[in-house]
């Protein structure tokens, strides 16, 4: 059962991603990495944001999307880390974007969404649409539709159900019998932007927004996460921790959270926080209960995906001049890394305002006009 006596549980556990791991290291053997480095890989064939990404028996998939000039896409692309390549495979039978993806028994899951309204192009419509990809057989099928049309649904598997939470509802799927049912609402307020499975109960992220103010004719917004714990077995709702405050530009960029999770095995268990517009990444460490920064990815883009294959995290895709690139991150710590060189005297010393690794305490909203935070995204 998770402590929630202790509130660094609450941090962690709604990060912590399972079953995407194998128990062997193998998929970054090949090539030398070293410790916080962010390193080019092959680039998607097919450029695209707002898409499905999973991985699966150390593979990453990439699935839907949206393509400025070509609407909203069903293509379907395989990446290898090992190989370093990436394959397309057969497209989903209807294109969408912002929808659910799940793996389950060697299938993927692709939930809801948004599609493109046939009768008045290129508007979108929201979907209810549960379609089904076989690894194994490169193929795939429909079953029952969830029972309402939504987008940026979460869905996770507990007890071999699926459970798909969106802002307002929470239903369970049981892919055996193909029906859906419905379970005690998502007690939500903002925009919730990750969920896990931990100790067999579904951990949500609920981005709320507080205050905002005006900074340079531009509008700041001020925001933090709050973390709700959701039961199965009783279908019962709790609280968690809440995040320190960030800052958003404006409430256009207050999107569900991309993040990505490293379990301890190949690297220390840390929570990786990308925001987006910004080239720092915030790191959680649930032993020692803090908050450090660290280099992001160079390129600034949204709406992207980020996978992780042996503690290792892939970023692509995503929206900014329609990018492509495939981009590593390594860990510090890494058992399959060498240590960061050391700094020689000709390094360029980063700008005084760039943040600083600091140790962050959560603190309550404040009412204040102006932001009173501990950190920026």
């Amino acid at each position: 059962m998770l402590n929630m006596n202790k509130d660094v549980s609450g941090m962690l556990i709604f990060f912590f991603i399972s079953g995407l791991f194998v128990t062997a290291f193998s998929s970054v053997s090949a090539s030398i990495l070293v410790e916080g480095s962010w390193n080019e890989k092959a680039p998607m064939q097919h450029a695209r944001y707002i898409f499905g990404a999973v991985a699966v028996d150390n593979k990453i998939y990439a699935i839907g999307g949206v393509s400025d000039g070509v609407g909203i896409m069903d293509i379907n692309e395989r990446y290898d880390p090992a190989a370093d390549t990436w394959v397309t495979l057969t497209s989903m039978p209807t294109p969408r974007s912002g929808f659910a993806i799940v793996a389950y028994q060697n299938k993927i899951c692709c939930i809801g969404g948004y599609s493109a309204d046939k009768h008045n192009l290129p508007h979108q419509v929201l979907v209810n649409v549960n379609e089904v990809y076989d690894i194994t057989t490169d193929s795939w099928s429909t079953k029952a539709p969830l029972p309402v049309d939504e987008s940026y649904v979460q869905a996770l598997v507990v007890d071999e159900k699926i459970y798909a939470v969106t802002q307002q509802a929470l239903y369970v799927y049981d892919p055996v019998v193909d029906y859906w049912a419905s379970k005690t609402s998502t007690p939500i307020q903002g925009i919730h932007g990750y969920s896990v499975v931990v100790d067999n109960k579904i951990i949500v992220v609920d981005q709320v927004a507080h205050d905002s103010y005006l900074d340079y004719s531009e509008v700041r917004v001020i925001a933090t996460m709050k973390i709700m714990i959701y039961d199965p077995k009783t279908d019962v709702w709790s609280k968690g921790q809440t995040s320190p405050e960030y800052i958003y530009w404006d409430l256009y960029m207050l999107r569900p959270l991309v993040a990505g999770t490293t379990t301890g095995t190949y690297a220390p268990q840390k929570i990786y926080i990308i925001h987006r517009f910004s080239n720092y990444m915030y790191i959680y460490d649930p032993v020692e209960d803090t908050w450090t920064t660290d280099t992001g990815p160079p390129n600034d883009v949204v709406s992207y995906g980020e996978v992780v294959v042996d503690d290792i995290l892939y970023i692509f895709g995503g929206f900014h001049y329609l990018h492509v690139e495939n981009i590593q991150y390594v860990p510090m710590g890494h058992k399959g890394a060498v240590p960061t060189p050391k700094p020689s005297s000709t390094t360029t010393v980063p700008p005084t305002n760039t943040p600083e690794q600091t140790n962050l305490t959560t603190s309550e909203p404040t009412n204040s006009s102006k932001p009173t935070l501990t950190t920026l995204l």
